[in-house]
């Protein structure tokens, strides 16, 4: 199998330690040539993980997509990402065009059929956890306006399972903006009981004034 490898360090002193980006390439090599794997190259980056718009990665999934290799290979997960949201997205990626994602810390390996199976209970345990955390809230809300009650107006105070889920998503990396459309789409009530959610209101619910937008990433285009 042919694969492409990636390497990252968030900082320079990162680079003189044990995370060193000749480290990890050792490593990455060390492990393919114990599999009888190619490694065609490396990409080395340094900077942040905290999204997946980094040059060095989007140029490499571009040059997967464009069919140079059958996969990637990372060190660690968190080489790659550090969000949950961002590795689901990448998850669909690697699947949609067809080619191995590689995580030797976390022994993952999606050209097998158990690893496949790892990466999409990964994606699929995240999504199943909004939605019953979504259908909860919604339940609730929809019970006290049977009972006649007021839906809390300017708080959230009083619906803790809406607090968790929208804190949870944020912790898993999600922007605003995806946060409000998963809870448009799963048709959860605002804490006014309106049926559109806005990026301030999110901001509201998490404490934040000024509502500060994540950037998207738009992963190359597979064909």
């Amino acid at each position: 199998m042919r694969l492409l490898g990636y390497v990252r360090v968030s900082t320079v002193e990162q680079e003189h330690s044990g995370q060193s980006l000749d480290a990890q390439e050792r490593q990455l090599v060390a492990h393919a040539t114990s599999r009888d794997w190619w490694i065609t190259r490396v990409a080395r980056e340094q900077g942040s993980g905290k999204d997946l718009d980094r040059p060095r990665l989007q140029e490499i999934l571009q040059s997967l997509a464009d069919g140079e290799a059958d996969g990637l290979i990372v060190t660690r997960l968190d080489r790659l990402t550090r969000s949950i949201a961002d590795f689901i997205q990448l998850v669909e990626w690697f699947k949609n065009a067809d080619k191995a994602l590689i995580v030797l810390d976390f022994d993952l390996d999606t050209s097998t059929p158990a690893g496949e199976l790892i990466a999409h209970m990964m994606a699929a345990l995240a999504q199943w956890q909004r939605r019953v955390i979504a259908e909860n809230t919604r339940n609730a809300l929809m019970e006290k306006r049977l009972k006649g009650e007021r839906v809390n107006q300017g708080s959230v105070v009083d619906d803790p399972d809406l607090v968790t889920l929208i804190r949870s998503m944020r912790s898993s990396g999600a922007s605003y903006q995806q946060i409000c459309d998963h809870l448009n789409a799963q048709n959860v009530p605002t804490v006014r009981g309106g049926s559109v959610w806005r990026r301030s209101a999110i901001g509201a619910v998490l404490g934040v004034r000024a509502v500060r937008r994540r950037r998207e990433t738009v992963l190359p285009e597979v064909r």
